[in-house]
Order: C-alpha cells, then sequence, then structure tokens
C-alpha cells in the first residue's frame, strides 16, 4: 500500500512539474519548436575614430577589409530550440571617437533539439589603422591583412585566427580556446595568455611575453625575444632568428628548441626532475650536473634560459 501511494506522489510530482514548465512557456513567450531566423546590420562612418570595440556572444566573428569610409556590421543565422525563448539584437553605438558593436542572443530551454549557427561580420575600411577591441563568448574569431595601433583580443570558449598583421602592440587571452597567429609584425611587444588551450605563432617577428596554463605551445621562426610560461604543457620553438633573448619557465611540461646549427649563445638550463640535452659542443661554463648545465655555444650575446619542474630540456 505504501508502495502504490509514494508511486501515485512521484507520478504526481513529474507531471505537475511538466504543466508548470508548459505554463511557464506559454506566460513567458517560449517557443516550443521553432527556428529563428536573423538578419540585422548596423552601419556607422569611421571619420574620426580611434578606437572599435567589437563584442559577441556566440556569433562567429569574421573581419573583412572594404574600400569605404564606412564601418558595417552584419549579424546573421539561425537558432533552432525546442522549449526555449531567445533574445538576440545587434546593439551598436558611437561616442566621441570609439564605436561599439554588441551581438548577443540569449536562450534558456527545458527540453532537446537546440541548434544554434550565428555569425557577426565586421566590414572594416582598409584605411583604418587605430585600435581594435574584441571580446567575445562562445565565437571564434578570424581577422587577417591588418595594420592596426593596438589589437586586444579577450576570447572564452572560442578560437582565434589572425595572419598578415602589423601592429604596434598586441594583447591576446584565451580561456578554453586555441590561439593561431601566423605573419605577425609588432613593434612594441606581444603579450598572450591562455587556458585551457593551445598556443601556435608562425613566422612572428616582436618581443613576445606568454604565459599558458594546460595546453601545448609551438613557435616556429621566431624573430625576437621570448619570455614564456607554461603549466601542464609542452613547449617547442624552432628556427629561431640569429638575435635572441629567450627566457623558459615550465612546470611538467617538455621544453624543446631547435636552434639554427651555425648559432652562437649562452645558456643556462635547469630541471628538477627532467632530463637535459644540449646537442652542440659547447663550451662548459660553472657547475653542471645531470640537471644543471650551462655553457656557451660559438661567440655571441644571444642567452637561452630554461627552467623545468618536471619536464625535459632539448636544446638541438
Amino acid at each position: 500500500m505504501t508502495k502504490k501511494i509514494i508511486i501515485t506522489l512521484v507520478c504526481i510530482f513529474i507531471f505537475s512539474g511538466i504543466g508548470a514548465i508548459i505554463a511557464f512557456g506559454a506566460s513567458d513567450g517560449v517557443d516550443f519548436n521553432k527556428t529563428i531566423k536573423i538578419d540585422e546590420e548596423k552601419v556607422f562612418t569611421i571619420d574620426d575614430v580611434d578606437q572599435l570595440n567589437i563584442k559577441s556572444t556566440s556569433a562567429d566573428v569574421n573581419f573583412i577589409y572594404v574600400d569605404s569610409n564606412e564601418i558595417k556590421v552584419k549579424y546573421y543565422g539561425e537558432i533552432n530550440c525546442f522549449l526555449c525563448k531567445v533574445d538576440y539584437k545587434l546593439n551598436a553605438s558611437k561616442s566621441n571617437n570609439t564605436i561599439e558593436f554588441d551581438a548577443n542572443n540569449s536562450s534558456y530551454c527545458f527540453g532537446i533539439s537546440f541548434f544554434r549557427d550565428t555569425k557577426m561580420d565586421v566590414y572594416l575600411p582598409s584605411t583604418y589603422e587605430g585600435n581594435l577591441y574584441i571580446s567575445t563568448v562562445s565565437s571564434d574569431v578570424k581577422l587577417h591583412d591588418m595594420t592596426l595601433d593596438y589589437l586586444n583580443i579577450r576570447s572564452v570558449s572560442g578560437e582565434v585566427e589572425a595572419s598578415n598583421l602589423t601592429l604596434n602592440k598586441g594583447r591576446f587571452k584565451s580561456i578554453s580556446g586555441d590561439i593561431d597567429l601566423k605573419n605577425m609584425t609588432v613593434a612594441n611587444g606581444t603579450t598572450i595568455h591562455t587556458t585551457s588551450g593551445e598556443i601556435s605563432l608562425d613566422t612572428v617577428t616582436s618581443q613576445v611575453s606568454l604565459d599558458s596554463i594546460s595546453g601545448d605551445i609551438e613557435i616556429d621562426a621566431l624573430s625576437g625575444n621570448l619570455n614564456a610560461s607554461s603549466t601542464s604543457g609542452e613547449l617547442e620553438i624552432n628556427e629561431i632568428s640569429d638575435n635572441f633573448d629567450i627566457k623558459v619557465n615550465s612546470v611538467s611540461g617538455d621544453v624543446v628548441l631547435d636552434v639554427n646549427q651555425d648559432a652562437s649563445f649562452n645558456f643556462a638550463t635547469d630541471s628538477v626532475s627532467g632530463d637535459i640535452k644540449i646537442k652542440f659542443e659547447y663550451l662548459v661554463s660553472g657547475s653542471n650536473y645531470e640537471h644543471h648545465v650551462s655553457g656557451r655555444v660559438g661567440d655571441s650575446l644571444n642567452n637561452i634560459n630554461i627552467n623545468t619542474t618536471s619536464g625535459d630540456i632539448t636544446i638541438k
């Protein structure tokens, strides 16, 4: 008897919950199964503007250079869901010398069959060389062939891809997303921070400062100094230029440097519980032990300093 009462009460509770959800949805404008199409556009003239702020939530951002004095943003795509409510809008404003675009769509759903494919295309005048700030959540960012004074990208749960950039200064920060930079020249330094994401640099001319938590770092063809910190990730550097000053600190990750065979440099390497391999003929300097090796290859002012906790060190 008691068992039947419990089953009856559970059934009443379940059906009451379903009824409450349906009633709430009906009163609050929730769509039971609907495909929502988004197609919005905003335009501003770029005259006297020196800062652009681009914000996006759940819409991939793509930059396109155009021959115009107007910046145009198109926000478009589809959202399909069952038992949900979706709010979407493209906000745009201009204040003094700053223009801001914010593509934002939010939703909540109680059922299943949820789909979202939204994009944000930014048509940027080719004459614009000011400051660009990009902030995204659950959105990929792609930009290429740009000359800017300052580029600042902050991304959460999205990929960042950039190529053929000429900057005065750059800053990149990502959480749960990769950063891929190619053919980039930065006059006054680049700063990169990632958490749970990979960093890939290819043909970069800059003074680079980077740190990574739970992600690998791969650098090809670096011209400039490097200060790197890595936790739980491998770090590999290939094709280092003739003039360099490299400092690396790694916790729980191997470090591999592939230096030109005719390169000259001073080096100091320390590892708490990792092996050290120097594949050059070098002149020993200071004390050399199993977990500490320092010396000089050739005659140069170039420097390599590497410290690891539980990772191997290889200079080849």
